[in-house]
């Protein structure tokens, strides 16, 4: 697989956010994150609900669900 153009660069721009701002940042992200959720849970069209009950947010450093 082929790396997007720039994200070399973006990646180490990244790495370089000192770890402290990001844990400031991470409750904002994952709130963020969640009501984005809330949202597509409100929406999305349910049959069975499968979908539905499928969205679900990662944070900043967990394991994404094997179904994403």
């Amino acid at each position: 697989m082929s790396r997007l153009k720039g994200s070399a660069a973006l990646e180490k721009r990244l790495l370089a956010i000192p770890r402290e701002v990001l844990a400031e940042l991470r409750p904002a992200l994952v709130k963020g994150a969640e009501e984005v959720a809330s949202n597509m849970r409100a929406l999305v069209p349910v049959d069975e609900g499968d979908l539905r009950d499928s969205i679900a947010v990662t944070g900043p450093g967990e394991t994404t669900p094997a179904h994403a």
